[in-house]
């Protein structure tokens, strides 16, 4: 059905005087558009309502009426999945940002689906609680997108490690969704917010990854951990990509006690180790990163972040790893002290061996805030640069460890054989780089052209479909209008 006045007409009556837009192609411009500029709609009408009941009066009315919409958070995904395809009407979550409540005692956080993780997370840090994820642009995140995409792809968050936990503890980080289920035509709490889920389907569970195509989430209860007070870093320098598999061989072994994990780091892998039913997750102390990068990936930061980046080391590698550790989280000032010293004397440690072995070639302990941060801006700056260097095509690859950089080497090989990716000036394909987490398997594969060209495209595809074979690729942050034929032919196969 056509967009008609009386549409219109009814939205306006159920929404606040901004929460409408229509007919402003420059307003509308930023919500038809998705984040690296590839995929772009038509819709001429956008409805931000702010709370679940807008929402549901909304979606009943177009439901009714036939009306097709597309549910957007941030507009922060990379498949095109929040933007229209045609002329859709985008219901934005944006203005449902409020914090409903925060119970310090569970650490249960109930918050709008449109609220912005960095948000969340310096809420949390005043009443000394933590996100259990973060993303390198927790600034954009909405609720909506992590939840109805990361969590189930189990990818992209910058903490995890998987290692030998110390106990179990029944631990769900997202224990609630209140949203608009298509099917029932309604709202639905599902699970409300109690920490175990004894009533038969955990309904829930069909929205994770859902990405907008059941339902509306309009609300989650999530589970926070303590914030840390003892926390280091360790950056790297190392020669092959057998060397970083030793480093996280060996940090397992020397810093079992502070490489542990808070339980967001465990979530992703202790589904996979437990029976359906079960909800007694892996839940360690701390919290822990084990991130990766190669040369070429360190380069663009070098050369095209604005705000410059210095050299920690004092020769360029092959390859680096950033390592974070941290204590259990005392309210203690003495004991905050005793516990930092032991993190800082633990990781010098484990660097020193790392040395002796000829694992590591160079390496740096930070010494105060200012540097754990400064050492964390070269990791989170390396999609930022890459953007700033020209148009990427970027994969998310999870394969077995030990052949996980090989995905960069063969894309390399492939690029170069054919004559798209030279040492000439004018090469269409600027550079193939690689950084990722070696707990879960996990590789950015980002490939930088000079532009978006089909012909490029078609090198890359299905060359790095076919590559990655029985492992799991996703295009970065989500599945959507680019994975849908492909995620079909390869559950087939």
């Amino acid at each position: 059905k056509q967009l008609s006045e009386q549409d219109i007409a009814y939205f306006r009556s159920v929404l606040s005087d901004n929460g409408l837009v229509t007919g402003n192609e420059d307003e509308l411009f930023p919500f038809n558009t998705d984040w690296m500029n590839k995929y772009r709609g038509k819709s001429q009408l956008l409805l931000k309502p702010k709370t679940t009941q807008e929402v549901s009066q909304l979606l009943k009315y177009c439901n009714d009426n036939r009306l097709a919409v597309v549910p957007q958070g941030g507009n922060t995904g990379l498949v095109g999945g929040s933007v229209p395809v045609f002329d859709e009407i985008i219901i934005s979550t944006q203005g449902m940002n409020k914090i409903r409540s925060f119970d310090a005692v569970s650490g249960a956080l109930v918050c709008d689906a449109g609220c912005v993780l960095q948000s969340l997370d310096e809420y949390l840090a005043e009443r000394g609680f933590i996100m259990p994820l973060d993303l390198g642009a927790k600034g954009r995140y909405c609720i909506l997108f992590v939840f109805g995409r990361e969590l189930p792809r189990n990818f992209d968050f910058l903490m995890p490690a998987l290692v030998t936990p110390h106990y179990k503890l029944q631990y769900r980080w997202e224990r609630c969704y209140e949203c608009w289920w298509f099917a029932a035509a309604s709202i639905w709490i599902i699970a409300r917010h109690c920490l175990r889920f004894g009533g038969g389907y955990d309904l829930k569970q069909l929205f994770i990854g859902s990405e907008g195509t059941i339902g509306i989430v309009t609300g989650v209860s999530i589970l926070t951990p303590r914030r840390s007070k003892a926390v280091n870093i360790a950056f790297l320098g190392l020669k092959s990509f057998d060397d970083v598999q030793n480093a996280f061989k060996q940090s397992r072994s020397e810093l079992s006690e502070i490489l542990s994990g808070d339980p967001s780091t465990y979530l992703c892998n202790a589904l996979h180790i437990i029976s359906p039913n079960e909800r007694y997750l892996m839940c360690p102390l701390y919290h822990i990163a084990f991130e990766f990068w190669d040369r070429e990936s360190f380069q663009l930061v070098k050369r095209h972040l604005v705000q410059g980046v210095k050299d920690p080391l004092q020769s360029d590698y092959p390859f680096y790893v950033l390592v974070e550790t941290s204590g259990s989280n005392k309210d203690h000032d003495d004991e905050v002290r005793i516990t930092h010293c032991i993190v800082h004397q633990k990781l010098n440690t484990y660097l020193e061996n790392l040395m002796s072995n000829k694992i590591v070639q160079d390496g740096v302990v930070a010494q105060d805030e200012t540097q754990i941060k400064s050492l964390w801006s070269i990791r989170e700056g390396i999609p930022e640069a890459a953007g700033k260097t020209g148009a990427v095509y970027k994969y998310d690859i999870s394969i077995p460890v030990p052949v996980l950089y090989q995905a960069v080497e063969a894309m390399r090989d492939q690029l170069s054989r054919t004559g798209i990716y030279t040492n000439a000036p004018d090469s269409p394909i600027i550079d193939v780089v690689g950084y990722g987490h070696i707990g879960d398997g996990n590789l950015h594969l980002n490939i930088v052209a000079r532009k978006y060209d089909s012909e490029i495209l078609k090198h890359i595809e299905p060359f790095v479909f076919e590559w990655t074979g029985k492992g799991c690729l996703w295009i970065m942050m989500g599945s959507c209008m680019r994975m849908s034929r492909r995620m079909m032919a390869r559950r087939m196969a």
